[in-house]
């Protein structure tokens, strides 16, 4: 027989026994319990309670660092909330732990994608390019220069280059001399 299930039920129940946990003559949680504080965590997360749930999971965390699972929790809850560079954070270190977690390469991509569209690439960047006022005396040889100036640039171009290119050589002999020297 299925039973009605509701998280607000299963909140009621994860905190009941957490409180059982805390009453007992212990002073430390055992690192057992990290799974209840994740489950209250997920529970949390479901009834939209972002910061009760990200507190459980940095609980779970303190219990066992190295869970990446929980890593990947926590950048889950972040991306619902939608601050990126957080989610980016911590399912990276999910992944640092566990190349292989689906859940978490799908997100990364998915957070990263949405980071990417909302972040402008340079501080203080307008929107929209700004037009360059040209001045009304600009002549038009600048904008259309003769046949003359043309030969002018291509012999100086010519002529960086047969430099380069003479430069090039005189490296590779005399490295081709220590070479032989050896």
């Amino acid at each position: 027989m299925l039973m009605s299930f509701s998280y607000s039920n299963a909140l009621n129940y994860f905190q009941e026994s957490l409180k059982r946990i805390q009453t007992s003559e212990q002073t430390v949680l055992p690192e057992k319990w990290e799974g209840l504080l994740n489950n209250l965590g997920h529970t949390c997360r479901k009834l939209k309670l972002f910061d009760e749930a990200l507190s459980f999971h940095e609980h779970a965390l303190m219990l066992i660092p190295q869970n990446p699972s929980t890593y990947a929790a926590i950048g889950f809850v972040y991306s619902l909330t939608e601050k990126w560079a957080k989610a980016v954070e911590y399912f990276h270190k999910a992944l640092g732990l566990q190349r292989d977690d689906v859940f978490s390469n799908t997100m990364l991509t998915s957070v990263i994608e949405q980071l990417v569209k909302e972040t402008s690439p340079c501080i203080d960047t307008p929107d929209e390019l700004l037009e360059y006022p040209f001045p009304s005396d600009v002549s038009s040889d600048v904008c259309n220069p003769s046949d003359e100036t043309s030969d002018i640039m291509t012999e100086i171009i010519t002529d960086d280059i047969q430099s380069l290119s003479d430069h090039t050589q005189h490296t590779n002999i005399s490295m081709d001399i220590e070479m032989e020297g050896e």
